[in-house]
């Protein structure tokens, strides 16, 4: 992608399902097919550690229960984490990238 249009928070809507169904489509696409946006998920990283650690209350935790843990892929990153909770955010870029790659072997 030549032009960010993407930010931390854009990537949480999406990570919470507040975008249009437009938007989450080219979000989706871009979470495979652009390594510069696939680096921009670390929101989702920082989202997972927060969730491990038990730290989202109210609003985001029910966003984050009813859609970020509706997707089976996404439901397998939240065991990840919460196998490796500590007190430091922690970095699963290669968990990331492992499960991009399985992804994009499927297809």
């Amino acid at each position: 992608m030549n032009e960010q249009n993407y930010d931390d928070q854009k990537i949480t809507e999406y990570l919470f399902g507040s975008l249009s169904s437009d938007e989450t489509k080219r979000f989706d696409e871009l979470s495979f097919a652009d390594e510069e946006f696939a680096g921009a998920l670390a929101a989702e990283n920082e989202l997972l550690d927060r969730y491990a650690r038990g730290a989202p209350a109210g609003d985001a935790l029910a966003k984050f229960r009813s859609h970020y843990l509706a997707s089976p892929l996404r439901r397998e990153k939240v065991k990840f984490a919460q196998k490796q909770k500590s007190p430091a955010p922690l970095n699963r870029s290669v968990f990331f990238f492992s499960l991009r790659s399985r992804f994009r072997s499927l297809y």
